[in-house]
């Protein structure tokens, strides 16, 4: 995960689909705000955070992810 203008840093994913994913941020986060989601062997994908509950936030990706490569992604997650 990356912030426009930011640091990478890792966070937990969970609830991922082909719109977007749930993640913990390091910081709490503001509705609108966009970023950059990088998933193992992806191009980058941009995002915007669509809700907050603390450092808990829902990312919308630009462009979904094709359900193929979905599967592939939540494969690779499972084995980090």
């Amino acid at each position: 995960m990356r912030r426009i203008g930011g640091f990478n840093f890792d966070v937990e994913v969970s609830n991922i689909s082909t719109g977007g994913c749930q993640v913990e941020m390091l910081e709490e986060s503001e509705v609108g705000d966009t970023v950059i989601a990088r998933f193992p062997q992806l191009e980058p994908l941009g995002s915007r955070i669509c809700w907050t509950d603390g450092r808990k936030v829902g990312i919308e990706f630009f462009n979904r992810i094709h359900p193929a490569v979905l599967d592939l992604v939540v494969s690779r997650l499972s084995s980090h």
